[in-house]
């Protein structure tokens, strides 16, 4: 297993001088962090995928440069094309559960012209308390343990947004969790969850509490008991660039968090 950070400037400081304890700096689909965030060590990309009707959408850019982005799966340390299975019930004519799962299988399936389907990878996005039945129904772990037994793909475990998840839905995470396909799970997300100092939403990308890190803990328990397959990449989502993530970005947090999830990963 390779532990990641996201990308920050923070991050960036702390690995220059030797006192971030992860392999690998996980950054977004733009060329300057890209550029910026090789500078100082071996990097990872997680990219913008999504699904709709239409195909794979891409969140941040107007247009998928294939070319850059085989280049990047080449030049980095990049295993696998992600893709966030977040399901907008507007985008399509009929909303069902057939439909939905059709064009799920549809959007995997192009990212496996590209790289073979065993390095396609889906995530599980937010579900709220306010979203249709079926919107909800795709963020968990039924819906995912048939989209990899339809395709062959690999899962991406978010535990943060499966966190927030189950506490606008009112499920209990640790049952949750134990119904994705998690002898598939090729990369795992982890941050803390936390309401935003603006107003009272949910959010990741915040510092841990004692309960993330309990959730944490389930998982690393499964993986050592064979409940779940190793994951490749482990990678905490905690910093970031621009003024989203100003004011969750602190380097004693991104310190903290790394030498801890390091060492619960050490026991596995």
């Amino acid at each position: 297993m390779k532990l990641a950070i996201n990308y920050s400037d923070e991050a960036m400081g702390l690995r220059e001088s030797g006192q971030l304890p992860v392999d690998l700096l996980k950054s977004a689909l733009f060329e300057d962090w890209i550029a910026e965030s090789q500078k100082s060590g071996p990097i990872y990309v997680h990219f913008p995928f999504g699904v709709s009707p239409q195909g794979v959408t891409n969140f941040d850019h107007p247009e998928t440069d294939w070319g850059w982005v085989f280049k990047l799966l080449e030049e980095t340390e990049t295993i696998y094309l992600n893709l966030h299975i977040k399901v907008r019930e507007t985008e399509f004519l009929e909303f069902t559960r057939e439909s939905v799962m059709a064009t799920c299988v549809e959007c995997i399936n192009e990212l496996a012209k590209h790289v073979p389907m065993d390095r396609v990878i889906i995530e599980n996005t937010v579900a709220r308390a306010k979203d249709a039945p079926l919107v909800k129904s795709t963020t968990l772990g039924g819906f995912f343990t048939d989209l990899v037994s339809a395709t062959g793909c690999g899962l991406l475990l978010d535990s943060a947004h499966l966190r927030i998840s189950c506490l606008e839905l009112g499920l209990d995470f640790r049952e949750e969790v134990l119904k994705f396909p998690l002898h598939e799970l090729k990369e795992w997300h982890i941050c803390g969850v936390g309401e935003s100092p603006t107003n009272n939403v949910l959010y990741d990308s915040m510092p841990m509490t004692e309960d993330d890190w309990q959730a944490t803990a389930f998982i690393v328990a499964a993986i050592r008991e064979g409940l779940a397959r190793q994951p490749d990449t482990v990678a905490i989502e905690y910093g970031g660039v621009g003024d989203k993530f100003d004011w969750r970005s602190d380097p004693m947090e991104i310190f903290t968090s790394c030498r801890t999830v390091k060492h619960m990963l050490d026991l596995i």
